[in-house]
């Protein structure tokens, strides 16, 4: 990471008053969910196949309880 991204987060974590390990976890764990639900649904659009976006949201909601 370098110094102007560190020095961001530090002023996040100030501002919300968290710790800064707190909000790197957030930011992993969505841009994860993301990045998986995204590549997912791409993949099938070239597949040719109908995205149900509803669908895909009850699969996020079951893999957060997970």
């Amino acid at each position: 990471m370098d110094k102007e991204d560190a020095d961001a987060l530090e002023r996040v974590a100030k501002m919300l008053d968290v710790p800064r390990s707190w909000i790197v976890r957030k930011l992993v764990k969505n841009g994860l969910e993301d990045l998986y639900f995204g590549e997912i649904a791409k993949r099938r659009l070239l597949e040719g196949e109908w995205i149900d976006f509803e669908e895909m949201e009850d699969q996020a909601t079951q893999k957060s309880k997970a």
